[in-house]
């Protein structure tokens, strides 16, 4: 009877306290909701009143992105990017939007001086190129006379890059500039796999070919750590005698500071900003409130802000968006961005799906406008045959008589090698990873761990093959036999492809293959490239190619529904409003960077869907 009445107790007080939860969670929500339509309608009325943001004569442009730089905003749902207000959802910033806003700004006789915070931006090492192309669009800046001033807490390595192209670089005398060098590591999956009982069988060719290597071992192969320290020497080298450069350094000093940092820190009472300026890797130490004096005293004061005058990089762009439409011509040079990894069928932007950007070919060269095609790849390849779709779609536009010109950004390798190699001309960017000409093919079954779980399959069929696909079965080996002759078969179009396409002997392309990777001033020596360029220098290319002096550019892009379009319109407008742009990186969590570092080396694996299980990926293009 107590223990009845004891249930009835504890069951009235959680029917009470979770009632109470809903509750919360109800006027939470409801709070929330207010919220967002009070700031809906806020900003309509701001729209409708046609408050946009004007350029002053004399002000500063300020560039201070937050997040990671990319080619193409990965996409993501239009209200949670709506309400996460800074810099979306996706923690991305467009490398075109900050290029563009520098170039007009250049122009621009109402900007003075170009301000760079840079505290907020992320480039990891495999999308290195991105730093030039922002680093490239300020000394164009510079270039025309007016001055370029850097400012922060401290600097990343890939920041520095670009800041070191500034006439000054101030930076907190709290800050802290660290160059590490770069590097790409990995995390290695056999042991978990063999302790759940997982069988992988791997299929590969290519002696350099590493994709499946977190699935198979333990460590970085000697052959991946050959190649990877090859690739990583070239794009150091390219940076340190950037650097030295644009900062007036003799030769070797990035790579002394880069080996000896105790000791520079030792000599200036380990203090790290000190170190920075007796380093002369800035050139003052000022905290807020004396770079705003500064900023005052040489571009003005704003009388409403208090603060220096200026516009940001979000309300520039909105303000200057008439002034900066392409209009050159009728003619149209069409640019599709293929950015991620290549799956099979439709994918969200971001991801390059092969039916998805295959379409958005189709549009491009079925459009009467389209004179020539401008691929801009950022990928380190994916699904075999999805890279195979997308190839023949651009082969049937050149079938048109439309040239075809492959833009490489960041990484265009493997995968995004397949889909570039069929191209009239390819440039890469200086620092683009490129190559990794080789095929994998992967198949797990899971027999250990349900006969360990007291699971088991069996049954009959009609043929070798029947139940081949079973995962509760040992791999069958006949199926492991095809598998491992589709990937050679696949490796061998793709040398053949390489050697018809470039005009390589087999025999050749048989030595740069192997899966190796090759970085771009490499890449332009063996023939796998035609030049070294931008996207800007690939646009020109492809209007000579298709014989038109004056054209417009036009993206086609997978097209937002007609609320998505507004809720990123809506946010655009928002951002601009409070200048979310400026808002403030929070550095995640040790827990949450290891997390992110097992997601990192887990997601080419978790996107595999080719429909025949080959895969053309480049491992080392993921370098951090």
């Amino acid at each position: 009877m107590a223990g009845t009445q004891s249930k009835r107790r504890f069951g009235i007080i959680g029917t009470l306290v979770g009632g109470t939860w809903r509750a919360i969670k109800g006027f939470q929500g409801f709070i929330l909701t207010l919220f967002f339509y009070a700031l809906l309608f806020s900003v309509i009325a701001v729209i409708g009143s046609n408050k946009s943001p004007k350029v002053h004569d004399g002000s500063a442009l300020v560039v201070a992105p937050a997040g990671l730089l990319v080619e193409q905003l990965t996409e993501v749902d239009p209200f949670q990017e709506f309400m996460s207000l800074g810099g979306g959802s996706s923690g991305e910033v467009l490398v075109s939007d900050v290029v563009t806003a520098i170039d007009r700004a250049a122009k621009d006789k109402r900007i003075t001086t170009l301000v760079l915070k840079l505290d907020n931006l992320a480039i990891p090492t495999g999308y290195a190129s991105k730093s030039y192309q922002v680093a490239d669009a300020v000394e164009r800046f510079k270039q025309t006379g007016k001055s370029v001033v850097a400012l922060g807490n401290g600097y990343s390595q890939a920041g520095y890059l670009i800041a070191s192209h500034a006439d000054e670089i101030w930076m907190h005398p709290f800050g802290s500039i660290i160059l590490p060098g770069y590097e790409r590591s990995g995390t290695y999956f056999k042991s978990l796999l063999e302790n759940l009982m997982i069988t992988v069988h791997p299929f590969k060719v290519g002696e350099y070919k590493s994709a499946i290597e977190p699935l198979t071992r333990d460590d970085m192969s000697e052959a991946d750590k050959i190649s990877t320290m090859a690739l990583l020497g070239d794009m150091w080298g390219e940076y340190t005698a950037h650097v030295e450069g644009q900062r007036g350094f003799d030769a070797g000093t990035v790579q002394h500071l880069a080996d000896n940092p105790a000791g520079i820190m030792r000599e200036a009472g380990g203090d790290f900003a000190q170190a920075a300026l007796n380093s002369g890797l800035v050139d003052k130490l000022l905290a807020a409130d004396e770079w705003r004096a500064a900023l005052i005293e040489k571009v003005g004061a704003d009388p409403d802000s208090k603060s220096f005058k200026q516009i940001n990089m979000n309300g520039y762009l909105l303000a200057t968006a008439k002034e900066g439409a392409d209009g050159g011509g009728s003619s149209g040079i069409a640019v599709i961005v293929a950015k991620g990894s290549i799956v099979d069928g439709e994918a969200p932007r971001g991801t390059i799906g092969g039916d998805t950007v295959a379409r958005l070919i189709r549009q491009a060269r079925d459009n009467s406008n389209t004179k020539a095609i401008v691929l801009r790849v950022d990928s380190g390849g994916g699904s075999a045959f999805a890279s195979e779709v997308i190839r023949r779609e651009l082969v049937a536009a050149q079938a048109q008589g439309i040239p075809v010109v492959a833009s490489m950004g960041s990484v265009a390798a493997s995968g995004g090698y397949w889909i570039s190699a069929s191209a009239d001309q390819i440039l890469a960017e200086p620092t683009t990873i490129t190559g990794s000409i080789g095929v994998i093919g992967a198949f797990m079954t899971f027999e250990k761990a349900a006969d360990w779980a007291g699971i088991h399959g069996d049954g009959v069929g009609t043929t070798a093959l029947a139940g081949a696909f079973d995962p509760l079965r040992p791999i069958h080996p006949e199926f492991a036999d095809i598998l491992q002759q589709s990937v050679e078969s696949v490796y061998d179009r793709f040398v053949d492809l390489v050697a018809t396409s470039r005009d390589i002997p087999e025999d050749r392309v048989r030595e740069i293959a192997e899966g190796r990777v090759w970085s771009a001033p490499d890449a332009l020596e063996i023939g796998l490239v035609d030049r070294l360029g931008d996207l800007d220098d690939a646009i020109n290319t492809a209007a000579e190619l298709a014989g038109i002096d004056t054209w417009s550019v036009n993206y086609f892009e997978k097209e937002l529904s007609p609320f998505d379009q507004f809720m990123k319109e809506l946010r655009g407008s928002v951002s601009v409003i409070f200048g979310v742009e400026e808002s403030v990186a929070v550095q995640p969590a040790l827990g949450t960077k290891l997390v992110r570092e097992v997601v990192r080396d887990l997601k080419p694996v978790l996107e595999m869907n080719d429909p025949n299980h080959i895969y053309v990926i480049c491992e080392v293009c993921e370098a951090h």
